[in-house]
């Protein structure tokens, strides 16, 4: 059984006696809690942060982890792993990104892969002609 805490807590404490109605199930529950705690607003927001997102200053690790916390709320950019991968690979700083052009992936996770090694090669690179 799952038990809610704190915040989500007081707030069904307070709004549940509204939601004895027939139809009220799971899926209206989680409409209802995520409109409260993550209003519309929010939502868009973070749609349009995720839609503006690039590498920039990031390490490809950080970019990954951003661009995964934020495609939850943008789900129509991300449906299928081809516009998954080609909106990841469209905010790589372009000196990754045109080392990562002559190979074809099929998924999100090779993509990373790719990026990662491709950053650590190009700061190993680095160091060696900065030593």
């Amino acid at each position: 059984m799952f038990y809610l805490k704190d915040k989500a807590n007081l707030w069904w404490a307070t709004v549940r006696e509204r939601y004895h109605e027939p139809k009220f199930d799971w899926k209206r529950f989680k409409e209802l809690i995520k409109d409260h705690f993550c209003p519309v607003s929010l939502r868009k927001a973070k749609e349009n942060e995720f839609i503006q997102l690039h590498q920039g200053g990031m390490g490809v690790l950080e970019y990954a982890s951003k661009f995964m916390e934020l495609s939850r709320f943008a789900p129509a950019f991300v449906t299928d792993e081809r516009l998954k991968m080609s909106r990841f690979k469209a905010g790589i700083n372009p000196c990754i990104k045109e080392r990562m052009f002559v190979q074809q992936y099929t998924f999100c996770m090779d993509l990373y892969d790719t990026a990662v090694n491709v950053e650590r090669a190009m700061r190993e690179r680095s160091n060696y002609f900065n030593e």
